[in-house]
């Protein structure tokens, strides 16, 4: 009896210092689990501040430069000057539009308040129309936009979607192409009907992305260069807003190699049904995105 308890004595201690190494395994575990995720959270604050930091010259700048011209305007005496302030004017506040316009949908999103709004929409005349809106941004980077419809003349263009959520991932897109591409090159823009999905491509001159690169440029606040090393306005937010923008559309995008130097964006997005909240027409889509007068 006593060699029956000794050894279920020594089952029992077994037994718990197994148990022991198990919680201390689990603990092990968790204690790394708890490290990752405060690693990330800390990265994301950084990257927070950096973007913080960021935004508010790539806004301040813009509205000094504003005021400044308006103050310049008021001044000037001569019309053909007056006429070379107001462009720089116009310039200059379509960018902070672009950067607000970004802004604003980012928080929508994280909010959840970035709702579908459907519409048949004339697609290439968008397309076409929010391209053509960075010509003066191109022109002076030496940058060409060509805009190309790939359709038949026959096709009709008009497709059920969001008008304001396609001009906006179209503006990101050709912003980025005109940014990252090279002097005296050009940025095409095609776009086309593929049964029930709309195709948008748009392929630049520039560096391109490596491979390594391609899913973390869709990540907020990322950037390839950054600080004093950096080489181009921008805030890191914009291929973010165009994903979120395609997934709350059901569309997908994707990053290739341009036949030459640089990079392809292609962007597939599904036909949608007007919804409760839907318009029965948009031709262009202009209103919803950037004011009637860029688009």
């Amino acid at each position: 009896m006593e060699e029956l308890d000794d050894r279920t004595l020594l089952e029992e201690i077994r037994a718990r210092i197994e148990g022991k190494e198990r919680a201390l395994a689990d603990l092990r575990e968790t204690t790394r689990s708890l490290e990752a995720v405060n690693a990330r959270f800390l990265a994301s604050e950084g990257l927070k501040s950096h973007f913080l930091a960021n935004i508010r010259n790539e806004i301040n700048n813009p509205l000094t430069a504003i005021l400044g011209l308006a103050r310049e305007i008021g001044r000037a005496a001569d019309l053909g000057e007056c006429r070379s302030l107001a462009g720089a004017l116009e310039e200059e506040a379509f960018a902070l539009d672009f950067q607000l316009r970004n802004i604003l949908a980012a928080a929508e999103i994280e909010a959840g308040d970035a709702g579908v709004r459907t519409a048949r929409v004339d697609v290439r005349r968008l397309v076409e129309e929010v391209a053509g809106s960075f010509t003066p941004v191109g022109a002076a980077r030496g940058v060409r936009l060509g805009f190309r419809w790939q359709g038949s003349a026959e096709e009709a263009s008009e497709f059920p979607t969001d008008p304001g959520k396609l001009a906006l991932i179209v503006a990101n897109l050709v912003s980025n192409a005109v940014k990252f591409g090279a002097a005296d090159t050009e940025v095409a823009v095609a776009a086309y009907r593929a049964g029930a999905w709309l195709v948008v491509r748009v392929e630049d001159s520039g560096p391109g992305v490596r491979s390594e690169h391609r899913e973390l440029i869709f990540e907020r606040f990322w950037q390839l260069e950054s600080g004093s090393a950096k080489g181009w306005q921008g805030h890191g937010l914009g291929l973010a807003v165009v994903r979120a923008l395609l997934e709350l559309l059901g569309g997908s995008i994707e990053v290739g190699d341009s036949p030459g130097l640089g990079s392809v964006f292609t962007v597939r997005i599904p036909e949608a049904g007007a919804g409760e909240s839907g318009t029965p027409a948009a031709p262009g889509g202009n209103e919803l995105v950037f004011g009637e007068e860029r688009f």
